[in-house]
């Protein structure tokens, strides 16, 4: 693995997670077909100013997950959390 990669950890995420990230998380083509989503702190603000505080509590918890899903977003290749090094 490269240095300046980001360690991380395949591993469920609850539903409501992978939801939000679908629908809200930042993109990012990998592959021949594949996206990543993550939590950036954009989508972070996005998130607190259309929900709330109460939503964005939620979603912290878990905002060092990703999940890499297919290009017509019905598959969901892989998930996880990004660990700190």
């Amino acid at each position: 693995m490269k240095k300046n990669q980001p360690a991380y950890e395949v591993q469920d995420i609850p539903t409501f997670i992978q939801q939000v990230l679908m629908k809200y998380g930042e993109k990012e083509h990998i592959g021949q077909s594949e996206y990543l989503r993550v939590f950036s702190q954009d989508v972070l603000n996005k998130l607190k100013k259309q929900f709330g505080v109460r939503v964005l509590g939620q979603v912290v918890e878990h905002s060092n997950s990703y999940l890499v899903h297919s290009n017509d977003g019905k598959t969901i290749i892989t998930m996880g959390k990004y660990i700190n090094q």
